[in-house]
């Protein structure tokens, strides 16, 4: 095994002739992606990503599968627990991910090196399921899952965390429009030097599509507007009892009427910025919204091209039954895919506009409390 050890237990049953069972244990360990494909072929059906892996794993698995007649593996039989570890994997030149790396335009996703990886797997009723790992790509982080099948259709999802100075295509282009919008209101104020959206990788391992959820990118700017807001107020407030102080020789009762002025004046100001919030947010809010239901359009999009691919390439009726199956199901997941983009994104648009409501009336509030003190402190001269 070129330096790898490995370790196998387990038992071969013949009580059904016509398909023998096997059940066993193997762990490996310092085995080369490329040298594990050599010594089990049906690798590059389960899982057909390790082509483009390079490097050694350790991997660990329990295995129950039967056989035909001719001694081939009935490979919708199989099923399978395991984890696979690496201290560093190399990736190159696939599709799926240079895919990615062009649609956020980061080059450092392209052929990645990934460090320290753990991966628990699962193979059963001809799906190999993935179970949620963390990714560290330079300054950026990932958590992925998801499932491939015998049939080559893949559904992952990806969890990124990107910093915003190495991210390009739609979602800078979002999170730079919010940062004007801002701007416009002469407000000065900066989005979080991170991005979080999910990445959706669906269709096929050989034409594979991906798509984007943008979420959360006006969250971190809006809080800092609130900030930004609050201590102009104050600033003000400030402003405001300096000049009553050099007016203290002047009739109190004018000194009172301009400290009430400009409590008002205050207080419509906070009002006027409350306004400028929500209406930012309700702007933000319908664009994540927007962009969650194309998001969803998609997935069911692509989910109804690929069910309809599977069902025209069945070459019998045999095959076309199960390709109709896989296609239902495919539709079916899809959907709920969709749906659960399109609550997700209705559900951080109302959080955006609650925040900002919320957030507002505190800066009106504060507003008002300053300014019935600004008066308390002119009466008291």
């Amino acid at each position: 095994t070129l330096g790898s050890k490995i370790i196998m237990n387990g038992s071969y049953s013949t009580v059904n002739k016509m398909n023998p069972e096997v059940d066993f244990g193997l762990n490996i360990s310092n085995a080369e992606f490329q040298t594990l494909r050599t010594l089990f072929s049906s690798l590059d059906t389960l899982a057909p990503i390790l082509e483009y892996c390079y490097g050694a794993i350790n991997t660990d698995f329990t295995l129950n599968a039967l056989f035909d007649s001719k001694m081939e593996l009935i490979y919708e039989s199989i099923n399978v627990d395991g984890y696979l570890k690496a201290n560093n994997v190399k990736i190159k030149d696939n599709k799926t991910i240079n895919n990615l790396a062009d649609l956020i335009k980061n080059e450092r996703f392209k052929d990645p090196e990934v460090k320290d990886i753990k991966i628990n797997y699962s193979i059963k009723d001809g799906k190999v399921e993935i179970k949620p790992f963390d990714i560290k790509l330079g300054n950026s982080k990932a958590v992925a899952s998801g499932y491939n099948t015998l049939e080559m259709l893949i559904n992952y999802e990806i969890d990124l965390t990107i910093p915003r100075s190495e991210l390009g295509g739609e979602a800078n282009k979002l999170a730079e429009n919010t940062l004007d919008e801002f701007k416009k209101l002469g407000l000065k104020t900066d989005l979080s030097d991170d991005i979080d959206f999910k990445v959706f990788i669906t269709g096929t391992v050989n034409e594979p599509k991906i798509s984007l959820n943008l979420k959360d990118l006006a969250k971190d700017a809006l809080t800092d507007l609130k900030d930004q807001v609050v201590e102009e107020i104050k600033e003000k407030i400030e402003d405001v009892k300096e000049t009553v102080k050099e007016t203290i020789d002047e009739a109190k009762n004018e000194a009172i009427l301009k400290a009430r002025e400009e409590a008002d004046r205050i207080i419509k100001e906070a009002e006027r910025k409350r306004d400028a919030m929500i209406k930012e947010a309700e702007k933000q809010a319908s664009e994540i919204r927007r962009v969650g239901k194309n998001t969803a359009d998609n997935i069911r999009k692509e989910a109804k091209t690929q069910g309809d691919r599977l069902i025209s390439q069945a070459s019998n009726p045999l095959a076309e039954r199960t390709a109709k199956a896989s296609a239902d199901k495919l539709i079916e997941e899809a959907d709920k895919k969709a749906n659960n983009v399109e609550r997700e994104a209705d559900r951080n648009a109302n959080n955006l506009v609650n925040t900002a409501k919320s957030e507002g009336d505190n800066i009106v509030n504060t507003a008002k409390k300053q300014g019935d003190k600004l008066i308390k402190d002119a009466e008291d001269l």
